[in-house]
């Protein structure tokens, strides 16, 4: 328990310098931008104060935001907006900070700059990490079974993300089938829209399609028969998935 406890400080602590070091070149950024790309020794005394401000305030409101306690891998737009609103508040409580610490003559525009720069480093930083943890769960699932998901709604796009988390499952998602006319060959969480269910059986003769899941937990008893009616005709194995509420 103690040496876990011991690794668990050590991660927290790697993590801590690593927001640090995003925070310090996103500064440095700003400054360069602000000034193209050359910073006179007029602004250095800007610059070395406005790091040192930037990091203990930004840390500390990125904390209190648990930041540090987001998992990358499961980065949503819930985070984005989190990062953002964290961001927000640090860039406001720093500038002010920052005007009666700093020498005179700082510069209006470079807080508003780096606000930019440090929210695209962070998003880039979570973004890249759930990408790579995407991309390590996807390979093992192109062996599955090829389904698609009829419905391409929340309930569909929960089950394509809870079947990409779980190559155990041995499904492989080739695509989905919506009845809805704007959604055709439109890309949903990079799985495409393949057309309406009255194209079910030839989808399935397209691309060798074994089973269908059907997501469309609001749909009326006529719209599922019609559903229904689609599987049975392309002969093809089908399951219905439960709302949650169910």
């Amino acid at each position: 328990m103690e040496k876990m406890q011991k690794v668990i400080r050590e991660l927290l602590l790697l993590q801590l310098l690593a927001d640090a070091t995003l925070v310090i070149v996103a500064g440095v950024c700003a400054f360069l931008l602000r000034l193209e790309f050359e910073v006179p020794d007029l602004y250095l005394p800007h610059l070395r104060t406005a790091l040192v401000v930037w990091v203990v305030v930004k840390l500390s409101i990125f904390r209190i935001h648990r930041l540090h306690r987001r998992a990358w891998q499961f980065f949503s737009v819930d985070d984005v907006v989190r990062l953002a609103r964290a961001n927000i508040w640090a860039t406001v409580l720093s500038t002010g900070v920052l005007y009666w610490l700093s020498p005179a003559g700082f510069p209006r525009s470079i807080p508003i700059l780096d606000l930019i720069v440090c929210s695209l480093f962070f998003g880039v930083r979570f973004l890249i990490g759930r990408l790579m943890f995407e991309a390590t769960r996807r390979d093992p699932q192109r062996a599955g079974r090829g389904i698609v998901i009829y419905g391409a709604g929340r309930a569909g796009v929960a089950l394509l993300t809870e079947l990409r988390m779980n190559p155990a499952l041995g499904y492989r998602v080739q695509g989905f089938i919506d009845d809805n006319p704007r959604l055709a060959n439109v890309f949903v969480q990079g799985a495409r829209v393949l057309g309406p269910g009255a194209n079910l059986a030839a989808v399935v003769a397209d691309i060798g399609v074994t089973e269908v899941l059907i997501a469309a937990p609001s749909a009326t008893a006529e719209e599922m028969l019609r559903i229904l009616r689609y599987c049975h005709e392309s002969r093809v194995r089908f399951r219905t998935v439960a709302a949650i509420s169910e």
